[in-house]
């Protein structure tokens, strides 16, 4: 009896072993590849052998004659082109960081599927980076939405429309601070917003357009104190609605740090925090009795007019015509008070102008004597009832700082 169950027990042994052994066989990973690179470059070898034999190998299309075997390789093919590139366009959802499915569908940039999509998408870059996430509609983003840059950082955040920034929304900085908030116009600063600079602290406030201070707003200097209040123009402040109005009106603009310039009558007020100085004249002889800014000094060597900005004296001929003066100068009070701020600040172009004063106060100085003989070459221009004097190391040169005055 046992020798019976010995021999059974070898039998099944021995067919379980077949059975394993050629399980083995064809489930070993060189076994496998072999045979099956020896299979697909036999199917390839026959597929790629489209040398007709006889007329049975062609197809007529017309009056021309088609290797069967040439058509049948371009078939397969081009499904092989199809496939691969469905699958590249297929859609896919992206784990949120919540661990569980977010249900965005997810595109490279360029896939057609992207072109008719509505609702709710994240978008790759070129570099397989997150562009953006948020609305679309009809293949066009619209609606609320972030967009990135390629290191991850948030480029923009709020409404788009036509693909660009339009509605309200937040620009920001690479560091990740917001640079701008307030309302847009394809992809421009457009409307009411705020400016910030890049360590978090205001700027301004007020109106924009075309991504430029434009129309009334409020300034602050890099605490972020109000300093002024009153109009832009082409991303700068308008000086020229300093001349004429009456020191009680520039305080309520400009509320700023002061330095105050005296000699007898005549009186200046440095504004440092808007680079401009304007100086007094006396009201005794009005209504009001009150005195007005004649004229106001700005230290910059770049003069903005009507959204054109210039820096050199040919530029504001070309636009404003022949000047009305040109010349060499003796410089005035006010004009040595400039010339000496700007050596202060490291200006090099010119030399500082000897000057006598009494400083009893930090904020006020009284002038007692200055170097009157110094001169400057100026050029002096008209324009709708104001007088701008730009003053030039040369004659023909760049400008380093201008002034306006009324007429």
């Amino acid at each position: 009896m046992l020798s019976v169950l010995r021999i059974y027990i070898n039998i099944v042994r021995e067919k379980f072993a077949k059975i394993l052994a050629f399980i083995w066989t064809y489930t070993n990973p060189r076994y496998v590849k072999e045979h099956l690179l020896i299979r697909i470059k036999k199917f390839l070898t026959g597929l790629l052998d489209v040398k007709p034999r006889d007329k049975d190998d062609y197809y007529t299309v017309f009056k021309w004659m088609v290797s069967k075997k040439l058509a049948f390789a371009v078939v397969v093919f081009l499904g092989l082109v199809c496939i691969v590139y469905i699958t590249g366009m297929k859609p896919v959802n992206i784990m949120g960081n919540s661990g569980k499915d977010s249900g965005i569908l997810t595109y490279r940039y360029d896939a057609v599927p992207l072109r008719f999509h509505s609702g709710q998408v994240r978008i790759l870059g070129k570099s397989g980076y997150r562009a953006y996430e948020g609305s679309m509609k009809d293949g066009v983003v619209e609606g609320k939405g972030n967009l990135y840059g390629k290191e991850g950082n948030l480029v923009y955040s709020g409404e788009f429309a036509q693909n660009m920034y339009n509605g309200t929304g937040k620009r920001y900085y690479n560091n990740q601070m917001l640079w701008y908030e307030g309302e847009f116009k394809d992809n421009e600063f457009s409307g009411t917003g705020v400016l910030y600079r890049d360590n978090g602290v205001k700027e301004y406030e007020g109106e924009f357009s075309e991504s430029e201070k434009n129309g009334t707003g409020k300034l602050f200097d890099e605490s972020g104190n109000p300093v002024f209040t009153g109009n832009f123009s082409s991303g700068e402040l308008l000086y020229s609605d300093i001349p004429g109005k009456t020191t009680q009106e520039i305080s309520d603009m400009y509320t700023g740090e002061r330095i105050v310039y005296s000699s007898g009558q005549e009186f200046g007020v440095v504004m440092p925090d808007i680079q401009a100085l304007y100086w007094g004249i006396s009201g005794e002889d009005t209504l009001e009795e009150t005195y007005r800014a004649g004229g106001v000094i700005v230290f910059k060597d770049t003069f903005c007019l009507q959204k054109r900005r210039f820096t050199t004296i040919p530029g504001i001929r070309e636009y404003l015509g022949e000047p009305v003066y040109e010349g060499n100068t003796n410089l005035t009070l006010m004009e040595c008070v400039a010339v000496n701020l700007l050596v202060d600040s490291g200006n090099r172009e010119f030399e500082k102008i000897e000057m006598k004063s009494d400083s009893s106060f930090r904020d006020v100085i009284e002038v007692t004597d200055y170097d009157k003989t110094r001169e400057i070459y100026i050029y002096s221009f008209e324009n709708n009832g104001l007088l701008y004097t730009f003053y030039c190391t040369e004659k023909e040169g760049r400008f380093v700082f201008w002034k306006c005055e009324g007429v």
